[in-house]
């Protein structure tokens, strides 16, 4: 708990856009800070979330003497039925799946999170998402594509290319706490790859990252984050 309570913490601070500091090295540190949030809240956390309900939608669709399945523990550990088409999601919040398919294009899955945090974890596995965010919407747009809508509006599109491979796309904007302007998208190929290492569930992830903040047509900082693999991005800071 006191882990979760510290990353919390630390996310908190990353998605918050705040340019408000003294020095140019502690704004260069909060704008790398900021834009490792946002990729943890607006990328990593609804892919891991896709991830999950997907192989949910397995587990609801499949016959009972199949749910016994190894492949379906962490559904099935973290998962329990509701009234109608909703399912409580254990940690995290209630999930409606308006009685369809994730798989069947036009379906569209809601998670609400029951708090201001929501936190699913098995074994090594978890995702987190930015304050101020009540939920996410998944739609089926097609075969192997979703769409992915933030309870603050916001898109993130996930295409699934096999081998475990996501390639993602988001683009949006957030308010600061004292009213500057945050806009973030990812460019060109963005790669998402859940991948086990030493028994350790790690996302392998390739693709650049950028986010700004200004005020109105006045931008005062940038950042491209680039990513190659499971080391930390590097970082281009631009004033």
């Amino acid at each position: 708990m006191r882990k979760l309570i510290i990353i919390v913490s630390v996310l908190f601070v990353a998605v918050s856009c705040d340019i408000i500091g003294e020095g140019a090295n502690h704004r260069d540190s909060r704008m790398k800070d900021e834009s490792v949030g946002l990729v943890s809240a607006y990328l990593l956390s609804p892919a891991v979330m896709l991830d999950y309900l997907l192989l949910a939608d397995r587990f609801i669709q499949a016959p009972e003497e199949e749910k016994d399945s190894s492949l379906y523990d962490r559904v099935r550990q973290t998962l329990y039925k509701g009234d109608g088409d909703t399912w409580l999601i254990e940690n995290l919040g209630t999930l409606d799946t308006g009685g369809g398919s994730l798989h069947e294009p036009g379906v569209i899955w809601k998670v609400e999170f029951k708090d201001g945090y929501g936190y699913y974890g098995y074994y090594s596995s978890s995702f987190l998402h930015a304050p101020g965010l009540d939920g996410w919407s998944f739609e089926c747009v097609s075969d192997d594509l979703w769409s992915a809508v933030a309870s603050d509006e916001n898109v993130t599109a996930f295409q699934f290319d096999g081998d475990e491979t996501f390639l993602v796309s988001t683009f949006g904007e957030r308010k600061t706490p004292d009213d500057y302007d945050c806009s973030f998208k990812t460019e060109g190929e963005f790669k998402m790859v859940l991948k086990y290492v030493d028994e350790e569930e790690r996302w392998w992830i390739s693709g650049r990252f950028f986010h700004s903040v200004g005020r109105g047509s006045n931008v005062y900082e940038s950042c491209e984050a680039v990513y190659s693999g499971y080391s930390n991005p590097s970082f281009n800071l631009v004033k």
